[in-house]
């Protein structure tokens, strides 16, 4: 009998652990209050900074420091667009989205540029949640490792993906005046039409090379009249 008293002395002595129990809360995004006041318990989830206590801000994010493509443009060739569109977000310094951000504009240029080239296309966008979306950007002279660069004032710069834009291959064409014959109105004109590629015009050799007719139409996009065009090799061109 005395060692079993002892013992429950012994265990009266030792202080009881107060386990806090989570019980749950609506799912509408609100800090949820059924802990004690002690504990952290987390926040809405609004994009605000992150704070140290559950009424100061939620954890989704720290203030904004830097650019990142979350998207790099495709290779393509120099007369379209970019079939995958460049996307920027922008991040803290762990690199979380900073959802908040709707104002940030972010400007396109090309920074590696073996072509030479220029961008065509809305080169500055403003944030969305944090995203940068770009919608018709196009980088028209052929050339192998282009990037592009990204910058907005206070944030650090990214630099995407290297990419190529190809050349690609077209008939050209043109109208020539023959301002010799009289007046426009009953003057002759000289059709010319060509093969081109990067800006160069092809080799016509004359044997597996055909000049097809031009078909010349009105103003009303009606067909008015058919023109049969020779090869000419030694400009390559058909006339």
């Amino acid at each position: 009998m005395t060692i079993f008293f002892i013992f429950l002395f012994v265990f009266g002595q030792i202080p009881s652990v107060a386990l806090a129990q989570f019980k749950g809360g609506s799912n509408g995004g609100d800090k949820e209050s059924s802990l004690g006041s002690d504990i952290f318990v987390g926040g809405a989830q609004q994009g605000s900074p992150a704070a140290n206590s559950a009424t100061g801000g939620s954890l989704s994010h720290n203030a904004a420091v830097k650019l990142a493509f979350s998207v790099s443009p495709s290779s393509t060739v120099h007369t379209q667009r970019f079939a995958r569109q460049p996307v920027v977000v922008i991040e803290d310094s762990s690199g979380n989205i900073v959802t908040s951000d709707n104002t940030t504009q972010v400007t396109m240029a090309i920074m590696n540029n073996p072509g030479a080239s220029d961008m065509e296309g809305t080169t500055v966008m403003t944030a969305v949640n944090g995203v940068v979306s770009f919608t018709d950007l196009k980088v028209y002279k052929p050339g192998e490792q282009y990037t592009l660069i990204a910058t907005a004032p206070g944030l650090t710069s990214a630099v995407s993906a290297p990419f190529d834009i190809f050349p690609s291959t077209g008939i050209n064409g043109v109208a020539v005046l023959n301002s010799t014959s009289g007046s426009a109105s009953s003057a002759t004109y000289v059709i010319y039409g060509w093969v081109e590629a990067d800006h160069n015009i092809q080799h016509l050799d004359g044997v597996n090379d055909t000049c097809h007719s031009f078909v010349v139409m009105d103003s009303t996009g009606n067909p008015a009249e058919t023109l049969t065009t020779t090869i000419d090799t030694t400009n390559d061109w058909c006339k």
